[in-house]
């Protein structure tokens, strides 16, 4: 249960930071990322990768740098390790960065296809020019009126506490 709880983060993550940082349509790598899921439920999965991605309209826009998500979470490269054969014998400092490696030419392994900081830079402002708009604003609304339940269901449960009878078992 573990392995499979760790395994969908990393791979949720990963894949969107990924999104975001190649401008990805959320869809179509959800669904490939469903497959890859153990325990996949389309009821939390699903939703949880919408919101990650930022298409709910109501929450933040998140954009992972799967360089640091990989150093926090995996400071030994195990993962990485386990899956990436080409990369084993490389020092740890170089796990996650091994392009930095002096002798990476000799690797079998490929040069990065995108500098990170600068697409996440680009993603971040073009998400956050389409989030400022009256059209992005008022669907979020209209989102968060129909699903964010949270402060509707604060207010139901105060009105609750008010008028319910309490029973004490043992007096």
């Amino acid at each position: 249960m573990d392995s499979s709880i760790r395994l969908n983060w990393m791979l949720s993550a990963s894949a969107v930071g990924l999104w975001y940082t190649l401008l990805l349509d959320w869809r179509k790598p959800g669904h490939a990322l469903a497959g890859l899921f153990l325990d996949y439920e389309p009821g939390i999965h699903y939703s949880q990768i919408q919101m990650q991605s930022g298409t709910t309209g109501f929450n933040t826009i998140r954009i992972y740098n799967p360089v640091k998500q990989g150093i926090d979470h995996d400071p030994d490269g195990a993962f990485i390790k386990r899956f990436v054969p080409e990369l084993r014998s490389i020092p740890v400092s170089f796990i996650h960065q091994p392009w930095q490696l002096p002798n990476f030419n000799e690797l079998d392994y490929p040069s990065p296809i995108v500098d990170i900081p600068s697409a996440n830079k680009k993603a971040r402002d073009l998400l956050w020019s389409i989030k400022q708009t009256d059209e992005a604003k008022s669907t979020a609304q209209k989102q968060l009126k129909k699903h964010g339940i949270r402060k509707r269901k604060e207010k139901e449960r105060e009105q609750q506490t008010e008028e319910q009878l309490s029973l004490d078992l043992f007096e």
